[in-house]
């Protein structure tokens, strides 16, 4: 749970220094963020927290987001 409190903690870090949060530490970012909604607290057998339940919507639209970002970018990436 540290290391993916950390993982956040940087992001949100650069975030309120105004640097990007792209491609690789975008996913560990959502990835830390999907881990900790699943195991702050224990969901109810076959179902997930209820703090997963709220932010669900809200990941899947952020990494729909994020793909449509990254691949603009891509186009003015050097190969």
């Amino acid at each position: 749970m540290a290391d993916n409190l950390e993982i956040v903690y940087q992001s949100r870090n650069r975030l309120a220094h105004h640097e990007p949060v792209l491609y690789n530490r975008f996913t560990e970012t959502i990835a830390a963020i999907k881990y900790i909604a699943q195991h702050l607290e224990a969901p109810t057998p076959g179902d997930h927290t209820p703090l997963y339940r709220l932010i669900a919507d809200d990941i899947v639209s952020v990494e729909a987001s994020a793909a449509t970002l990254h691949s603009e970018l891509d186009a003015y990436r050097q190969p």
